[in-house]
This record gives C-alpha cells, structure tokens and sequence, in this order.
C-alpha cells in the first residue's frame, strides 16, 4: 500500500516537474518569437533583397522596353489608320508626316492637304515616340513588304481621298514602311499596303514575324 502512494506521489511530482518544463519552453519559444530580429538577421535579409533586385531589374527592364516599342508601333498604325480616315472624310490627301525619321528622330504628326494654299497643315499635336525608341533597323538588312532594299525612305505616308496609299506624286505605291527600334535592338516595321491595309511585323533576331 506504501509502496503504491510511494509511486503515485512519484507520478505527480514528475508530471508536475514536466508541466513546469514544458511552460518554460513556451515561454521561451515566445519571446524568440516576439524580441524581433537581431542585426545579424536583417542583414542577412536585406542582402538576400538585394541579389534578388539584381537579378529581377535587368529583366523587369527589358520587359519595359519590349512593351513600349510595341505599343508605339502600334500607335503609329494607329495614327496611319486615322490619317488614312481623314483624307477620306475631307476629300483630300492626308500623311503621317515623320520628320526625317531618321536615327535619333522621335515624334510623327498628322496632316492634311490644304487644296486651296497648295500646303500640308498639321491637324494635331506632335506624337513622341517612347523613351529608348527611335527611327531605324540597326544591323537588319531585310526588307518587309514589297521594298526592295531596306529603307525608311520616304519618311511620310500619303493617302488619297479614296484612302489608298500614293507617293508625292500621287501615284499608288505600296513601298512605304517605317521602321523604329529601341535600345536592346528590338526592332518593329510598319507596312501600308497597296490596298491601304495596315500591318505591323516585328523582327525576332532572325526574320519577321506577323502581322501581329
């Protein structure tokens, strides 16, 4: 009968002893959970942040790139599109005037053919190409459309009252394309077909691509 209290009381104190632990080390895990970092840590973590940036911008940024010389051929389509619409609607030649387009130039605008002056009066404001884009092919010496050799030359798109594309001296033509090009080489072309249809095509390193 002793010895059975004897080893009851054993178990009590133990468990007693084991609870006391077990509240120690909760209270422990607690407050490490709760003190916060040391500086050790938040270097370590800030180092980690900082490998990671490298690695993330350059992509993030050629990303960037990609989209806005998208986007600005796009808008120059767009802008055709619109001079091709107004040349229609006010009966009379219509162009997308881009200003030498050569390597460096960065804005277009739309004009219109004033019959009674014999000159070209711009209609709207000035369009600037994106940030790291410009006129031109870098290394590119394939044509798109029917060019025979790779040009920006002329550097406008005439269309007539009937909306086809002509040269300045109204002749239909179907030569006419503009190329732009940003600063990792990605480079877009703008065709207008003999039809007056606009495309975009976009060089992939080794050929073009769409239209897309």
């Amino acid at each position: 009968m002793g010895t059975s209290v004897e080893r009851a009381s054993s178990f009590s104190s133990g468990g007693r002893v084991l609870e006391g632990k077990n509240r120690q080390a909760i209270a422990l895990l607690w407050r490490a959970s709760t003190r916060g970092f040391t500086r050790v840590e938040l270097m370590v973590v800030a180092s980690v942040m900082l490998v990671l940036a490298a690695i993330a911008i350059p992509r993030v940024s050629g990303v960037v790139q990609t989209y806005r010389v998208g986007a600005d051929a796009r808008s120059i389509a767009t802008q055709l599109t619109l001079a091709r619409v107004s040349a229609g609607s006010q009966n009379t030649d219509a162009r997308i005037n881009f200003n030498s387009c050569t390597a460096g130039s960065t804005n277009y605008q739309l004009e219109i053919y004033n019959q009674s002056s014999s000159t070209w009066q711009q209609l709207a404001g000035q369009t600037t190409l994106s940030t790291g884009v410009s006129y031109g092919y870098g290394s590119i010496s394939t044509p798109v459309g029917s060019q025979s050799s790779i040009t920006n030359s002329p550097c406008y798109v005439i269309f007539n009252s009937r909306g086809l594309p002509v040269d300045s001296s109204g002749n239909p033509t179907a030569n006419y394309t503009i190329y732009i090009i940003n600063n990792q080489n990605l480079c877009f072309a703008i065709t207008v077909l003999l039809s007056g249809r606009i495309q975009v095509f976009e060089y992939t390193g080794t050929a073009w691509t769409g239209p897309v």
